[in-house]
């Protein structure tokens, strides 16, 4: 499912307003609470069918780094990529993933240019992160074995620098989620 189709299911609040596909977040950052606005790449969401009962739909936040913008900065007024962490991360403390969305189980997936800046990443989410948000919630890629591997296939790696599938192992069969979901 992608983002039209999500916002078929969203709050009427959010599907009004002029820009659905972002929103501001409230992120502490050194004794200074910033006004951080997020705009996901991409949004989208797959249903695994083997689930029965149990939760079957996840939600991603896509970044897609090309090296722009540096990883970390003194302040959070300047773009950086540790201001996109944080504001996922207060995104997801705060529900307004869930508020804006209706949007439940969401991991934020990072693709970036090298290794490197994946290690650089995992280092800022470890430094700046690892105590707003569990660390399953951020995956990190590069975008050669991305596309040697496939999203699915792909160990990625967390904020914890572990490597972990994006789809939980007990979720065989997955698929993008319908409209009607």
């Amino acid at each position: 499912m992608y983002l039209d189709e999500i916002l078929k299911r969203a709050p009427e609040a959010t599907r009004r307003t002029q820009k659905p596909y972002g929103w501001r977040v409230r992120v502490p950052f050194k004794g200074v609470n910033e006004q951080v606005g997020v705009i996901p790449d991409k949004i989208f969401g797959l249903e695994f069918l083997d689930r029965g009962d149990a939760p079957n739909k996840m939600y991603f936040f896509l970044e897609v780094d090309r090296g722009t913008m540096p990883a970390t900065r003194k302040e959070l007024r300047q773009t950086s990529f540790l201001r996109k962490l944080l504001g996922y991360a207060y995104t997801l403390r705060e529900g307004i993933h869930t508020k804006h969305y209706g949007m439940r189980r969401v991991r934020a997936l990072t693709v970036t240019k090298s290794a490197e800046r994946v290690q650089s990443f995992v280092g800022g989410y470890g430094r700046e992160v690892k105590n707003i948000c569990p660390p399953s919630v951020f995956l990190f890629a590069d975008k050669e074995t991305l596309e040697r591997d496939g999203p699915l296939g792909l160990l990625w790696t967390d904020g914890n620098g572990e490597r972990v599938r994006v789809v939980p192992d007990d979720c065989a069969a997955a698929r993008p989620v319908p409209s009607s979901a």
